[in-house]
């Protein structure tokens, strides 16, 4: 599809000249012969300017689609595989064929602590509407023309330096693409596995957590000031708080279930007057407040998860228990691991100025 795409935006000439340098490059890798080489050397040095860029364009475009088919037929293999090596069930298999007992794989849970930290490196090229596009096809994998289009009239390379505030977006960018869900993903499929191999074991803390030195590194960055490193803090609660605000809006719409007794919502302050909701709708007004204290941004961590723990509470006791362990649990396992901070702001400086210049460090 991507041949397709390639020759009718960039023309039968180009499309050509990319078709024989991928046919020479082939023989080359298969005989690699001085022939092939110089032939394809010449054919490049031939090309215009314009013509050089199509195609070294094309050819990045294509080794991004490869990189993508891999994924995906890794993905196929983990999920067609019933316990692939690294993972947690292949994990707390091998504990139990080693016979570690019970008392110390708690052990291990209680102290046990890993960050990964998210960094920002200037030879980081990719721009996030190149990967969005790649994202797209994911859920146009059967129908991709629309995006591959858009991929081949998306310029790939930044004309303009990357800031600081830059860096900082594009490392949230993955929280709200990936790292929130992963993370609900990976606790929920530990706890399952925990679970099912050491079933007297509770897990009671969160030992998978995040940092960031975007933002917070300024070893050799004059550009990263205190000025923007508080800026990142606020950036990173204002991606936790909205996050949050739209998990409960999502609740709002399926957590519709009556409340017992029926006449508990009526409880809640202010419920009747301000909330569009049934009397006996206790779960949805509860989430209503709470969603409103985070679009204000007046959200407390101990609040949101004291709330959400009590509506899951309360499903839990009238036999909900799908509700309580879905999209609920999910948002609190991101509550918990998160918090309102969403990662760590690491602060990194040369150490010549931590030896020379405490006070300066003091005041910033």
């Amino acid at each position: 599809r991507l041949d397709a795409i390639i020759r009718e935006q960039a023309g039968e000439v180009v499309f050509e000249h990319l078709n024989r340098i991928r046919r020479l490059a082939a023989t080359a890798r298969r005989h690699p012969d001085r022939i092939s080489v110089r032939t394809q050397r010449a054919l490049i040095h031939r090309l215009s300017v314009r013509e050089a860029y199509q195609i070294t364009h094309a050819l990045s475009l294509f080794f991004q689609l490869v990189n993508l088919c891999e994924e995906r037929a890794r993905i196929r293999h983990l999920q067609d595989t019933a316990a692939p090596a690294m993972s947690l069930r292949s994990l707390f298999q091998q504990l139990q064929q080693a016979r570690v007992p019970a008392e110390k794989v708690r052990r291990c849970l209680d102290e046990l602590e890993i960050q990964p930290v998210l960094t920002a490196h200037p030879t980081e090229a990719k721009r996030r509407a190149t990967m969005m596009q790649i994202w797209r096809l994911e859920e146009h994998w059967n129908d991709p023309d629309e995006v591959l289009e858009a991929l081949w009239q998306t310029e790939e390379v930044r004309e303009q330096q990357v800031g600081p505030l830059q860096e900082v977006a594009n490392a949230v960018f993955y929280f709200d693409r990936t790292i929130f869900e992963t993370a609900a993903d990976f606790y929920a499929t530990f706890d399952a596995e925990l679970a099912a191999h050491y079933p007297r074991i509770k897990r009671r803390r969160q030992f998978l957590t995040f940092a960031s030195w975007v933002g917070g590194d300024r070893d050799g960055n004059p550009f990263v000031t205190p000025h923007i490193s508080r800026q990142a803090a606020d950036w990173h609660t204002c991606v936790a708080m909205d996050h949050y605000e739209r998990q409960c809006a999502r609740l709002i719409q399926e957590i519709t279930h009556g409340s017992t007794p029926p006449h508990a919502a009526a409880k809640s302050e202010g419920a009747e007057a301000v909330l569009p909701f049934q009397p006996y709708e206790a779960f949805r007004a509860k989430l209503a407040q709470l969603r409103s204290r985070l679009r204000a941004g007046k959200a407390e961590i101990t609040g949101l998860i004291g709330t959400l723990e009590e509506v899951q509470l309360a499903l839990l006791r009238q036999g909900a228990r799908r509700a309580a362990g879905g999209r609920l649990q999910r948002l609190l396992t991101q509550a918990r691991t998160f918090g309102l901070h969403l990662a760590e702001l690491d602060f990194r400086d040369h150490s010549g100025k931590l030896e020379s210049a405490p006070e300066e460090l003091l005041a910033e």
